[in-house]
């Protein structure tokens, strides 16, 4: 799971509180970008995307769903299936 370090990971397994699912409960993740002078300007004279976010992503503008997911794991909020199965969403 990228830059942590190596973890035990858990499966869901299941019981009458969960309803024999592993999982209970719900958490939000998501992403939020706060938009710099550089980002504005770059929106503004329609530079293409990719370079959009490679700025941000250099620059460490915000943290992508898939990096939260993978915190998420790692914190056995949720397990690796759940990453998985999500992941189909997320780039």
């Amino acid at each position: 799971l990228g830059k942590h370090q190596p973890t035990v990971l858990v499966r869901g397994a299941g019981c009458h509180s969960c309803n024999n699912t592993g999982y209970k409960g719900r958490i939000a993740i998501h992403e939020i970008l706060a938009i710099d002078a550089t980002i504005r300007s770059m929106i503004s004279t329609k530079t293409p995307t990719e370079k959009i976010y490679s700025y941000v992503r250099e620059h460490s503008k915000m943290k992508f769903l898939q990096e939260s997911l993978q915190d998420l794991v790692v914190q056995h909020v949720t397990t690796i299936d759940e990453l998985l199965r999500l992941s189909y969403y997320v780039e």
